[in-house]
């Protein structure tokens, strides 16, 4: 998976990337647009990262939503302090980046061995003190 990031941002032309997990779909019409409208007011710097609404159709999928339950608690990203406690990192099936930033930090092909892109991608992102900010919901 690393690779094809690592390859598509390369063949990309925009000053933003944005990379989505294969089962992951933008919902609305301007959903885009939303979406690169909260990365503008992050001034088009560091990575927004989305865990998107959990959509089921078999009841035995809604327990998958655990998982997702598990990962947003250990990043961080939502306690009721607020931005006292700093990220873990970033979640994967919808990242915003800027472009520019991602090819700085070595994006994917320096985290290419990384079983957690996403995370590892954070991390990386923090280590070169790039903001990491973490959303859920619909977009």
């Amino acid at each position: 998976k690393s690779f094809a990031c690592w390859t598509g941002a390369q063949a990309a032309s925009g000053e933003w990337l944005l990379f989505l997990d294969a089962d992951t779909r933008l919902e609305k019409p301007d959903s885009l647009r939303r979406l690169m409208s909260v990365y503008g007011r992050m001034n088009g710097s560091g990575i927004l990262s989305l865990q998107p609404y959990h959509q089921t159709v078999k009841t035995y999928e809604s327990f998958s939503a655990i998982f997702n339950i598990i990962v947003i608690a250990g990043m961080n990203s939502f306690t009721p302090w607020g931005d006292k406690f700093k990220s873990a990192g970033s979640f994967g099936p919808c990242i915003m980046l800027n472009k520019e930033e991602y090819f700085r930090t070595g994006g994917h092909s320096a985290i290419s061995g990384a079983v957690m892109d996403d995370l590892a991608l954070g991390v990386l992102y923090q280590k070169n003190d790039l903001k990491t900010v973490g959303m859920s919901g619909r977009v």
